[in-house]
Parts: C-alpha cells; structure tokens; sequence
C-alpha cells in the first residue's frame, strides 16, 4: 500500500488572519516590511516540517486600510530574498494573469526556479477586485468568464515559455567556445485571443521543468481551470 502524506503549506496574511491582529500587545506593527521578519517566518517553517510558504497579493491598497492591515509587498522581492536563507521550502508566490503578460511570469517564476534550486511556486489568480482594475487603467474588472478565457491564454503560453528550452540546451563547451546549443531553444508563436507572442524564454527551463502551479477559484470556471492546471488547489 503506498504512504500517503500531508503536505502543510503556511500561508502568511501580514501579521495574522484576523484584521486586528496588529493590535495585540506583542505586536510589531511594522513588522511585514522588513526583512527579518519574513526570514523568521520562513526558517521557522522550514524547520517546523513545512513543505511550502504560501504568500497571497493584491495589487491594490484594500477598503478599510485605515483600520487594518492591507498593504502588501511584492512577493516576488519576499521569495527571492527567502531563496537564499531556506534550503528545502516551498517558495508559492501571487500573481495575476489579468494584469501580467505571459512573457514576464514565465521569466520572473523560472527565474525563482533557479535561485531556489526548483523550488518556484505560482498561485494563479484572475483577481476581481475593482480597486485593482483602477490601478491598470481599467473603470471596472473583466466578467467572470472573461478573466477565466485569458488566464487559459496566459497559463498556456507561460507553460510553453517554460518549454521552450530543451533539457541540455545551455552546456558550456569551454573547448569549443560554444555556451548554447540554438537547435534546441524553439520559438513557441502563441497567438491567443487574449495574449500573443513568439518566444523563446531568454533563460533556461527551471530546474524542477515547470514551477509548481497553485489555484483558488471556487466557481464551475475557477473549478475546471485549476482540474486542468493546477498541481495545488485550496480549498480552505
């Protein structure tokens, strides 16, 4: 009979899940823009037994920022600077695919990739909060349907990013001076209704081939998009 295991995944709010939470005595408010903060956090998971540090974002600043804590860092910028202190943890960071082009989330989550020797994550999110559209010039967010069209267009097209490096492309012949080998680096031309491009990466595929994908959507839509996508799917 195979084991079977728990896989535990943190995931981080700010200073706590409750929006008050900044409020208690012991409480650092200002905590979550430092460094060192996070760096506890994520040691202190990693030595807990932890397989994945989960980090959420929202591109805007939320409703009730005046009486809770709302702001959040780039998690990219949190993740990469935890790459360099954890050795074995998950590093699962947010983004969305209604305001990022395929091209700079295949780079920027291969690129975590290889600083983390394999340990990329991405959370996939539509996003829907109408802050966020006003931030990207937008008087309100897409419908449902059509910010679950153009994640498929973005996934697809970030996955053949990712692929369009074969495993031994970059070999480095210091003999022969050659560093690439072209035949094997391919152009992918997706062309989608919401999403196009030519390729190839500019970096080589990710240690592990293909970060891992997590995914939240609880609709019919965000259901059937994360059964086709997602290695991860919160539920909680």
């Amino acid at each position: 009979m195979t084991e079977r295991r728990l896989h535990l995944n943190a995931v981080i709010f700010g200073l706590g899940s409750h929006e008050a939470a900044w409020r208690l005595r012991e409480s650092e408010p200002f905590a979550i823009m430092t460094l060192d903060y996070w760096v506890d956090i994520a040691t202190r998971a990693e030595a807990g037994g932890f397989d994945a540090l989960f980090l959420g974002d929202v591109l805007a600043l939320q409703e009730g920022a005046d009486r809770h804590l709302s702001n959040t860092m780039d998690p990219f910028v949190i993740l990469s600077a935890l790459a360099a202190v954890t050795t074995r943890i998950g590093l699962i960071g947010t983004a969305s695919t209604s305001f990022d082009h395929p091209f700079h989330l295949a780079r920027r989550f291969g690129s975590l990739g290889h600083i983390s020797k394999g340990r990329a994550g991405w959370n996939i999110v539509t996003s829907s909060n109408a802050r966020e559209a006003h931030n990207f010039g937008l008087d309100e967010m897409p419908e449902h349907a059509e910010r679950y069209a153009r994640a498929e267009d973005v996934v697809t097209a970030v996955k053949a990013l990712w692929d369009s490096w074969e495993i031994g492309a970059q070999f480095a012949d210091k003999t022969s001076g050659q560093y690439l080998d072209v035949t094997k680096v391919h152009r992918v031309d997706y062309s989608g209704a919401y999403v196009q491009g030519r390729g190839p990466l500019s970096i080589p595929r990710p240690p592990q081939g293909r970060p891992v994908l997590a995914q939240a959507g609880s609709s019919p839509a965000g259901r059937a998009f994360a059964a086709r996508h997602a290695d991860i799917v919160f539920t909680v």
